[in-house]
């Protein structure tokens, strides 16, 4: 468990990629279950509440899972599809208990954006990192251009909030802060 959370945190320190992850469904289905679990506790402690956030967190990592499919079979490399997710989740349990916090504050700013801007600032660092990494894995997995990876993750970036907002709708004003 230890080397397995420290290998998880070598992905996010740069040191090692998704190669490093032994190919393995019950560490691909444990780490999925950490992930959710860990993001639910989170969302629940430090984001408003809402009617739909676990369906929302749901459908977040469904299209996560599917769009890595789509992705690795676009590129001829399905094989990488458990060591891929597995470090894209494992990944996700490093860096949720800040994402998730900064979520929640960033909520509080739904109605009034513009009072947002010097916390965004502070944020982008946090998004370039996160967005960095990710490319990295995804490089790492398809074999191509860091660029290419880049947009693609951005891609999935704007994607997602666009599929979740079709479902569920905008969050209202009052519910965000």
């Amino acid at each position: 468990m230890i080397s397995t959370l420290r290998l998880y945190l070598d992905i996010a320190l740069l040191r090692r990629g998704p190669e490093d992850i032994p190919v393995s469904y019950p560490l691909l289905y444990g780490t999925l279950a950490v992930f959710l679990g860990l993001n639910a506790g989170l969302t629940v402690a430090f984001r408003p509440s809402g009617d739909n956030w676990l369906a929302q967190l749901l459908v977040s990592v469904v299209f996560t899972l599917l769009w890595y499919r789509v992705l690795l079979s676009v590129f001829g490399r399905s094989e990488r599809y458990l060591q891929t997710m597995t470090a894209v989740l494992g990944f996700g349990c490093v860096v949720a208990p800040i994402i998730v916090p900064a979520a929640g504050a960033m909520a509080r700013y739904a109605d009034k954006p513009e009072q947002a801007t010097p916390f965004l600032l502070v944020l982008l660092p946090l998004a370039i990192y996160l967005i960095y990494v990710s490319a990295r894995i995804l490089r790492a997995a398809l074999e191509r251009p860091m660029f290419q990876c880049v947009m693609l993750v951005l891609l999935q970036t704007f994607l997602e909030p666009l599929l979740l907002a079709s479902l569920f709708g905008p969050v209202p004003a009052a519910a965000a802060g």
